[in-house]
């Protein structure tokens, strides 16, 4: 049996209205479920590292800072402030968009990965799509 890489280099950005923070090296896509847990204390997503990003839960904000997940918060930038409403919803909109790339993503197999397209459509959905999407 073929095995398939659980990997997709990236994850997700915060976008705030003047600037947006990336996920940095080593992260993926494959462990943006952490964020749907932000919220009901399951801590902090893994963004990479070099910078670290830090998403934190205070008195019922989410602040997201370019760095600090390793160290010192930079001093010379201001995070990016959610209400847990926002920040939620925000996330609820990437679960539906990362559900949404199922049909296209097994259009595009179908014609370039044969019979293996079945295959990796599930491991994609298994690995990357939230059951409550």
């Amino acid at each position: 049996m073929r095995t398939f890489p659980k990997i997709l280099p990236g994850g997700l950005a915060a976008v705030g209205a003047d600037h947006t923070v990336l996920p940095s090296c080593c992260c993926g896509l494959e462990t943006w479920k952490e964020w749907l847990n932000v919220l009901y204390g399951g801590g902090p997503p893994w963004t990479g590292h070099d910078p670290a990003p830090l998403v934190e839960v205070l008195e019922g904000k989410v602040y997201v800072w370019s760095d600090g997940a390793w160290g010192a918060k930079p001093e010379s930038e201001s995070p990016l402030v959610f209400t847990s409403d926002q920040f939620d919803r925000a996330v609820r909109k990437a679960a539906n968009d990362i559900a949404g790339f199922v049909l296209p993503l097994r259009s595009w197999l179908q014609m370039h990965a044969g019979s293996s397209a079945d295959a990796i459509v599930q491991k994609f959905t298994n690995t990357f799509v939230d059951p409550k999407s």
